[in-house]
């Protein structure tokens, strides 16, 4: 796969954004672009040295310059990168101020409102704010940026610069930011940037682990469309045509491309890079994480805030999606297999709230002892009960045409086996050992993960009719032993 082959692959191509605004309004039959403060897309292997030209068409009067990073050193065809990021803007005649955000003992920054208010509270009218990073950084400036706007809300909003410094996360195309509260990773509504200006080189020299964690992160592609589907059926939250639109395209690009980005080629970045960008727009047209984030990114947080507790530093987010995508799919493939709606007992699928409020604040009070985590943990599934009760005519409807809607979510995901084979084709790890995780700290996030937040999702249904007790999850966690030794030795 060459570079040309690469872009023309792509039927909605975000590095030609023009194009792709009309192409989705098209597919979608209406305008997601509206109120978006996204404008440019740049992606191409000498794109930082557009940064000044960029600046100037996006805020032509504006000569100050806050660049937000962290302490990670990083290069760009074997020169440093932030040294040369600020000279190319210093040539530009544009004034640097540098924040750079402090990691924990671990040296990794952590994405909370202790860090959104460090950039907040450095912006000033007249300046740009660029953020130098992955996607802890985006996030952290987009908050910092939306909370600024709406405090000066008579005055233009802030000008905002995404430069990744690697192709990790979605984070930098979606109007949604990871920021935890209280311990607790939570989606927040945020803004997103006036320009994304993805440079190939400064991709290409991230560490290798940071680009598999992106095609960890784009799984959930193969796992959440099925959650938003179900959603959808039994009108939980609002479809979005453009989104599925686009993830209809990106899916299949990633498991063509996966072997080709794992190498981490300029094809292979430019490909990845595209594909991100496409799943972060998906999120920002539904207004929700929903098409791009299932049960297994409730594993992956679950595992970021027991962290500390087990004693080792946050692993690489997008690694630990997919790793708990295997989980995930080979769960749907024992739903599929032994869902029987004529089974269910509806009335004994509704959980009353003081038994799950006292299991909440039990599971959560071995991680946090302050019981702070349990109780923010408590008052988003609360939500979820509650949404639950609500949508009990949906569930019956679920129940009574099955057998109609099975095959369009089985088609929305992958079968276990095929899911495995591209992650190993892509060189990405396939155990949680591998992460430097042990089994028993990934069981407890595979076994509580649902406690984690208000969205329904198909593993929800399993724990309504009580299903993922320890002999579920010890078959899963064999069927995930059994298919990675297969994979790995069928493929040497």
């Amino acid at each position: 796969m060459n570079a040309h082959q690469a872009t023309s692959d792509f039927q909605f191509d975000p590095s030609d954004y023009p194009a792709f605004k009309e192409k989705v309004r098209s597919a979608a039959n209406m305008d997601p672009f509206a109120d978006l403060a996204l404008k440019e897309v740049i992606i191409h292997s000498e794109a930082i040295y557009d940064l000044p030209a960029v600046l100037y068409r996006t805020a032509p009067d504006f000569k100050q310059v806050l660049v937000v990073m962290d302490k990670t050193p990083m290069v760009r065809d074997q020169v440093s990168l932030k040294p040369l990021v600020s000279q190319i803007l210093t040539q530009g005649g544009y004034q640097v101020t540098t924040i750079i955000l402090e990691g924990d003992h671990f040296g990794v920054v952590h994405p909370d409102f202790e860090q959104v208010e460090v950039v907040h509270k450095q912006i000033q009218p007249g300046a740009v704010v660029i953020g130098l990073g992955s996607g802890v950084v985006a996030d952290i400036c987009k908050y910092a940026c939306f909370l600024y706007d709406n405090e000066h809300n008579n005055q233009p909003p802030v000008p905002l610069i995404s430069i990744p410094t690697a192709n990790s996360v979605p984070a930098y195309s979606s109007s949604l930011a990871i920021i935890s509260k209280d311990g607790v990773k939570r989606t927040w509504r945020t803004r997103l940037p006036n320009v994304i200006l993805c440079d190939l080189k400064i991709l290409l020299d991230c560490p290798h682990s940071l680009t598999l964690g992106g095609i960890g992160d784009m799984c959930a592609m193969y796992i959440a469309s099925l959650e938003w589907f179900m959603g959808i059926y039994m009108e939980v939250i609002p479809d979005s045509p453009a989104s599925r639109a686009i993830l209809d395209e990106a899916r299949p690009l990633l498991i063509q491309s996966a072997s080709e980005i794992g190498k981490q080629t300029l094809t292979g970045m430019q490909m990845l890079a595209k594909i991100l960008t496409l799943g972060g727009l998906a999120m920002t047209f539904a207004d929700d994480s929903t098409p791009m984030s299932g049960y297994e990114h409730g594993i992956a947080h679950l595992l970021d805030m027991s962290a500390e507790h087990f004693h080792r530093p946050v692993r690489n987010h997008g690694s630990q999606v997919a790793v708990a995508g295997i989980l995930v799919v080979l769960g749907f493939e024992e739903f599929f297999k032994k869902f029987n709606p004529a089974a269910v007992d509806v009335e004994q699928c509704y959980l009353s709230e003081d038994e799950m409020k006292n299991k909440i604040m039990k599971v959560f009070a071995e991680i946090d002892p302050t019981g702070k985590m349990g109780a923010e943990c408590w008052r988003d599934y609360q939500k979820k009960l509650v949404i639950w009760k609500n949508v009990r005519p949906g569930f019956e409807k679920l129940l009574a045409e099955w057998g109609q809607i099975k095959p369009k979510m089985e088609s929305l995901t992958l079968p276990a086996e095929t899911y495995t084979k591209m992650l190993h084709e892509a060189g990405h790890p396939l155990t949680f050992e591998e992460l430097g995780i042990q089994e028993n700290q990934a069981r407890w996030a595979y076994q509580n993960a649902y406690m984690l937040r208000k969205r329904l999702s198909t593993t929800d249904l399993m724990i309504f009719m009580d299903w993922m007790d320890q002999t579920w999850v010890d078959d899963i966690f064999s069927k995930a032993q059994s298919l990675v030794n297969r994979v790995q030795q069928n493929q040497q």
